[in-house]
């Protein structure tokens, strides 16, 4: 199947089986109409260590105009973005969880149940929690759509121990690589001007690893393996995988610009934006399976009439 055709069966597919819109709506209407967790408290406390070392640094030398302005646009951006944060916004894990948009409406504390967080610990605490229970929600939505593209499909208590079993390969691979990331995110701001091959090597570890989850899902492989099967498909069909991958990355951001300005919009503007954002990701998410797939059945009938090496499945 060609990329198009690929994506034109997903969003038919998603079509007929629009209850598996569920998921991606039921988390933005929780965030939209249910409690929000502010961390407003917090972004408080750094603004006055901030507004602390500024004056302390105008004490003991010459005010510079440049500094004291880059202090105030630091201030300026935490209060009008971390301070308007809503931390259950976690939950959706971007684009490998369930496809959401409303964490993007500010909190507004004067509506509504506002929970606030006051100390750096509790953050923390609370975003790993929030986190896990994100990752559990993402592994049960792939997992559904899996199901759909699998000739043996599991129900009840073997679809719980899949998905169970399954969210621990995926914290097994999540904690490692995100440990990388932020070491090789830190590492990269001492390189200076090579930092450059820092961003060149992240983003070839995001297209070599893109097709991990729908691995740990549709094929029920163990963490090691997923990664393989994710490295040896993109590797087989380089430039097909990167072209695939590009459409679907602008499909989701140009339709989410729009989605975006929808939530600023009326209460039956949310509305469209939530329906419309999950009909595009549930479809976008459902096509990266069929890729996949696809590649995975063509791989397995070159070497079976090769030598039979790779055996994803």
């Amino acid at each position: 199947m060609s990329i198009i055709d690929t994506l034109s069966e997903a969003f038919q597919r998603v079509t007929k089986r629009l209850w598996l819109l569920s998921f991606p709506i039921c988390l933005d209407l929780f965030l939209w109409f249910g409690p929000k967790l502010s961390i407003r408290p917090v972004v408080d406390k750094m603004i006055v260590m901030l507004n602390q070392t500024m004056a302390m640094l105008a004490s003991e030398t010459i005010p510079d105009v440049g500094t004291s302005e880059m202090f105030a646009v630091m201030i300026e951006a935490m209060q009008t973005t971390l301070g308007q944060v809503n931390l259950f916004a976690l939950l959706a894990w971007g684009q490998i969880g369930v496809p959401s948009i409303a964490g993007a409406i500010p909190v507004d504390e004067t509506q509504g149940i506002v929970w606030r967080i006051s100390g750096y610990g509790g953050m923390l605490l609370a975003q790993i929690a929030i986190m896990a229970l994100g990752l559990l929600l993402a592994v049960a939505f792939l997992t559904v759509m899996a199901e759909e593209l699998r000739s043996n499909r599991r129900e009840g208590e073997a679809l719980a121990r899949g998905i169970l079993r399954t969210s621990a390969y995926a914290a097994v691979l999540v904690v490692p690589l995100g440990a990388g990331l932020v070491f090789l995110l830190s590492f990269s701001s001492l390189l200076g001007p090579l930092a450059i091959f820092s961003g060149v090597l992240v983003i070839w570890m995001a297209l070599y690893l893109s097709f991990v989850p729908q691995a740990l899902t549709l094929f029920a492989q163990g963490p090691i393996k997923a990664l393989l099967t994710s490295f040896t498909v993109v590797r087989l069909n380089f430039w097909p995988s990167v072209g695939f991958l590009l459409l679907v990355t602008v499909i989701r951001r140009g339709l989410g610009l729009i989605f975006g300005r929808l939530l600023e919009s009326t209460p039956i503007g949310i509305l469209l934006a939530v329906v419309g954002n999950a009909f595009v990701g549930t479809a976008l998410a459902l096509a990266m399976f069929l890729f996949l797939r696809n590649r995975v059945v063509q791989i397995k009938q070159a070497t079976d009439d090769d030598d039979g090496r790779f055996r994803p499945i």
